[in-house]
């Protein structure tokens, strides 16, 4: 599970997501650019990583 924050703290995107070997494929194509907290979350809803990115068009 990946949940997207904007810089704002509102969620954003919370979905599903495949594993592709050792990488994780998320599309952001309907995301505007700007800075976001993306944070990952195990079967159990534990939260495992927290990262932020910046999108950029």
């Amino acid at each position: 599970m990946v949940r997207l924050y904007a810089s704002d703290g509102r969620l954003v995107k919370d979905e599903l997501v495949r594993f592709d070997q050792n990488n994780i494929v998320y599309d952001m194509g309907d995301i505007p650019s700007g800075v976001y907290l993306i944070r990952f979350f195990d079967m159990e809803d534990n939260n495992i990583l927290v990262e932020k990115i910046q999108k950029m068009n």
